[in-house]
This record gives C-alpha cells, structure tokens and sequence, in this order.
C-alpha cells in the first residue's frame, strides 16, 4: 500500500462499513489481529479527523513503517 494524501482522503470518504472493513484488512495484512475491538460510529468519525489531521511528515514516517514492516523490520 502506498500512503499519500489522496489514499487518506480515499479512506476518510469510506462509509462506516467500508472503512470497517479497510481497517481491518490492513491490519491483517500487518499482523495486527484487532479482531476484539467493534468499531464504532463515534470511532469512525475520530478516524476520520485523525486521516485529515494528518502532516506530510506524518505519512511519511507511516510509510516507512509499513514498508519496514513489509521486509520483516520492526
């Protein structure tokens, strides 16, 4: 996945279902089980504002993240 404004806006535009579903998806794909946790209306919204509030540096340091995560850094 590349991160970039668009994608985030891209997410922040998902209904609630959808963004559900993403969020979820993306985490397996990380080794993340977030399977316990029920997203929540309020919680979609805060996503929301967070995705929007997000800096260059931001994404950017999320980048590198994902794609040391990918070549089995931590």
């Amino acid at each position: 996945m590349q991160l970039d404004r668009k994608a985030l806006d891209t997410l922040a535009a998902l209904d609630d279902a959808q963004l559900k579903f993403v969020i979820n998806r993306l985490a397996v794909n990380m080794g993340v089980d977030i399977g316990q946790f029920d997203l929540k209306t309020d919680d979609a919204q805060k996503i929301r504002r967070i995705l929007s509030s997000l800096t260059d540096a931001d994404i950017a340091l999320a980048q590198r993240q994902i794609d040391e995560k990918r070549r089995g850094r931590k």
